[in-house]
């Protein structure tokens, strides 16, 4: 395993820990401490505290569950579309696959950061699971041009077509000749836009249009430390590094998993 992937690796593991056992340890993110506010790093409050007295270390760590569950479950949803829709536009010619095609083509014109801005605007603040979904169900394209382009390639492949010569049904071809093949292409794409998702939840939520208060994120703490850079820079310190090393790990873990799967192009 190369030097960077093992820094990818690494690195994901040590956010996913951070995520997973961290808010058992850090305590309630939304108490404040009564009297320390805008309180400097120190022993108790390893970050320091808020503007309302609140824990940052605390709310960094909850923010991160927040906030890699958004890119995860979008990253997921985004992966099932958009394999999908790839390889029922590419896996086949007729009408439909077509229509499709012209739909992934249109999609992909649209600009993403627009689109949300526009959905977000259109229902509010949202909570964590439904911003997630819309991350999701915005983010396929990429991956599903990515699928058909795999699908075309293995259509006309010697094993499917060897399997449309003994008989099996379109369905059958799919699912067991053409989508083993296409998902891959899918799987590196989704991994490498795990590292958008977590920018544009944290864009959304600096603007103060992404996840709802009381849920602590990156990108909302990031909003709530700008008045206070000059007294408090600590506050920004916390969820900017925790979002650049969740990003880079995305990133590299995105490239050594597309190592993996096509040696060739190394």
């Amino acid at each position: 395993m190369k030097f960077t992937a093992r820094i990818g690796v690494t690195l994901s593991i040590l956010l996913a820990a951070v995520a997973m056992v961290g808010p058992w340890l850090v305590g309630d993110p939304t108490v404040a401490s009564g009297s320390d506010f805008l309180a400097s790093p120190s022993g108790s409050h390893l970050l320091g505290t808020d503007p309302f007295g609140r824990d940052v270390l605390a709310r960094t760590v909850h923010g991160a569950r927040v906030s890699l569950i958004v890119a995860l479950v979008s990253t997921v949803v985004a992966l099932m579309v958009g394999v999908a829709l790839g390889v029922l536009a590419g896996g086949h010619h007729n009408p439909v696959a077509r229509a499709l095609s012209h739909f992934i083509n249109f999609a992909l014109a649209v600009p993403r950061v627009i689109l949300l801005l526009v959905l977000v605007a259109a229902t509010g603040r949202l909570g964590p699971w439904a911003l997630a979904l819309m991350l999701g169900l915005t983010g396929w394209p990429t991956i599903a041009r990515l699928a058909r382009g795999e699908a075309l390639r293995l259509e006309h492949s010697g094993f499917v077509t060897a399997s449309e010569a003994l008989g099996a049904s379109l369905p059958r071809r799919l699912l067991r000749e053409i989508l083993p093949g296409a998902l891959p292409a899918g799987l590196v794409a989704a991994t490498l836009g795990i590292a958008d998702a977590l920018l544009l939840e944290a864009g959304l939520s600096y603007l103060g249009i992404g996840i709802r208060p009381p849920h602590p994120s990156w990108g909302g703490m990031i909003l709530e430390a700008q008045p206070y850079l000059a007294q408090a820079p600590w506050l920004l310190f916390g969820p900017a590094v925790a979002l650049v090393m969740a990003t880079v790990a995305a990133t590299l873990l995105g490239e050594a998993l597309r190592a993996r799967l096509n040696p060739v192009q190394r």
